[in-house]
């Protein structure tokens, strides 16, 4: 229902949904830019002209009950730094609180996450682990890869194995 109303108010707004990822929206009609991005109840957005920016905030506030919490600083896992210099984006904190919850937080850095002879098959005869907590941490790492490309091999040989996960005698070593 609030896609729904959203997408409306967006659209009597002079906003265009983007045919590829439908939660992003663009208003381009004054010859300045103004993008939405929408994820569930949260959304940020960010243009080339203050005032435009400002004035939208303002009807956003006036006609939907919001909060307007200044500049983004965290958003889905990623803390966001913005200085005179630069915008910093990082995942620092959302990785510590995977470890934490894993309880991997006293783990030792690799220099690749994969042992490079892995023999890893779907009819394994290691002993089944949690399946919930299997998938929720792959999920995680997941996230993770669109930021750190060099897990990516790895994350994706751990999701090769959602169906039945079974813990390695060799992957303890």
């Amino acid at each position: 229902m609030w896609y729904s109303c959203i997408h409306t108010y967006f659209g009597e707004s002079g906003f265009m949904r983007c045919p590829h990822e439908h939660t992003l929206y663009v208003n381009t009609d004054s010859g300045d830019i103004v993008i939405i991005c929408l994820y569930v109840d949260d959304l940020i957005f960010t243009g080339n002209n203050l005032k435009l920016i400002s004035e939208f905030r303002e009807a956003l506030i006036k006609r939907y009950e919001m909060t307007d919490m200044g500049l983004m600083c965290y958003f889905l896992g990623l803390e966001v730094v913005q200085i005179d210099s630069g915008i910093f984006i990082s995942q620092k904190k959302y990785v510590v609180d995977i470890l934490k919850k894993f309880k991997l937080e006293n783990s030792k850095p690799v220099s690749t996450p994969v042992y490079e002879k892995l023999n890893v098959s779907k009819d394994g005869y290691g002993k089944n682990v949690n399946f919930t907590s299997y998938k929720s941490l792959n999920g995680s790492l997941r996230h993770i890869v669109a930021i750190r490309l060099d897990i990516s091999f790895g994350v994706g040989i751990l999701s090769r194995f959602m169906a039945e996960p079974k813990e390695s005698q060799r992957a303890k070593a």
